[in-house]
Protein backbone atom coordinates (compact mmCIF):
# COMPACT_ATOMS: atom_id res chain seq x y z
CA UNK A 1 0.00 0.00 0.00
CA UNK A 2 2.92 2.48 0.68
CA UNK A 3 4.60 1.88 -2.45
CA UNK A 4 1.51 2.48 -4.22
CA UNK A 5 0.63 5.99 -2.61
CA UNK A 6 4.03 7.03 -0.70
CA UNK A 7 3.60 9.96 1.47
CA UNK A 8 -0.46 8.64 1.82
CA UNK A 9 -1.61 8.67 5.54
CA UNK A 10 -4.25 5.38 6.00
CA UNK A 11 -6.34 4.99 9.02
CA UNK A 12 -7.86 1.89 10.09
CA UNK A 13 -11.45 2.14 11.05
CA UNK A 14 -14.34 -0.62 11.86
CA UNK A 15 -17.72 -0.34 10.59
CA UNK A 16 -20.96 -2.05 11.83
CA UNK A 17 -25.06 -1.85 11.49
CA UNK A 18 -27.97 -2.54 13.69
CA UNK A 19 -31.53 -2.88 13.06
CA UNK A 20 -33.46 -1.76 15.96
CA UNK A 21 -37.18 -1.42 16.34
CA UNK A 22 -40.67 -3.13 16.95
CA UNK A 23 -42.51 -5.71 16.65
CA UNK A 24 -46.17 -7.12 17.55
CA UNK A 25 -46.16 -9.22 20.86
CA UNK A 26 -47.72 -12.10 21.64
CA UNK A 27 -49.52 -12.54 24.71
CA UNK A 28 -51.60 -15.70 26.49
CA UNK A 29 -55.27 -15.20 27.08
CA UNK A 30 -57.21 -16.86 29.74
CA UNK A 31 -60.24 -18.37 28.44
CA UNK A 32 -63.34 -21.19 28.53
CA UNK A 33 -62.77 -24.72 27.34
CA UNK A 34 -64.88 -23.99 24.73
CA UNK A 35 -64.08 -20.67 23.79
CA UNK A 36 -62.06 -19.16 20.57
CA UNK A 37 -59.70 -16.61 21.31
CA UNK A 38 -60.64 -13.79 18.69
CA UNK A 39 -57.97 -11.21 18.96
CA UNK A 40 -57.53 -8.19 16.17
CA UNK A 41 -53.94 -8.28 14.43
CA UNK A 42 -52.42 -5.53 12.61
CA UNK A 43 -48.69 -6.67 11.87
CA UNK A 44 -46.50 -3.29 11.66
CA UNK A 45 -42.87 -2.52 11.88
CA UNK A 46 -41.25 0.52 11.97
CA UNK A 47 -37.52 -0.05 12.18
CA UNK A 48 -34.23 1.81 12.65
CA UNK A 49 -31.13 1.65 11.70
CA UNK A 50 -27.97 3.07 13.85
CA UNK A 51 -24.90 2.75 11.61
CA UNK A 52 -21.19 3.30 13.32
CA UNK A 53 -17.91 3.84 12.62
CA UNK A 54 -15.09 3.47 15.65
CA UNK A 55 -10.74 3.97 14.83
CA UNK A 56 -9.60 1.40 17.32
CA UNK A 57 -6.25 3.09 17.42
CA UNK A 58 -7.42 6.39 19.31
CA UNK A 59 -11.04 5.04 20.01
CA UNK A 60 -12.66 8.36 17.94
CA UNK A 61 -16.08 6.85 17.05
CA UNK A 62 -18.96 8.37 15.33
CA UNK A 63 -22.83 7.06 14.52
CA UNK A 64 -25.77 7.74 12.49
CA UNK A 65 -29.56 6.88 12.97
CA UNK A 66 -30.81 6.14 9.72
CA UNK A 67 -34.37 4.89 8.59
CA UNK A 68 -33.17 2.30 5.54
CA UNK A 69 -29.41 0.63 4.72
CA UNK A 70 -28.16 1.88 1.52
CA UNK A 71 -25.22 1.96 -0.41
CA UNK A 72 -25.08 6.02 -0.14
CA UNK A 73 -25.41 5.50 3.77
Amino acid sequence: MRAARPGTTVEIWAQDEHRIGLKAVQRRVWLLPDMEPITPVWPRYKWCYVVAWVRPETGDSYWLLVPRIATDV
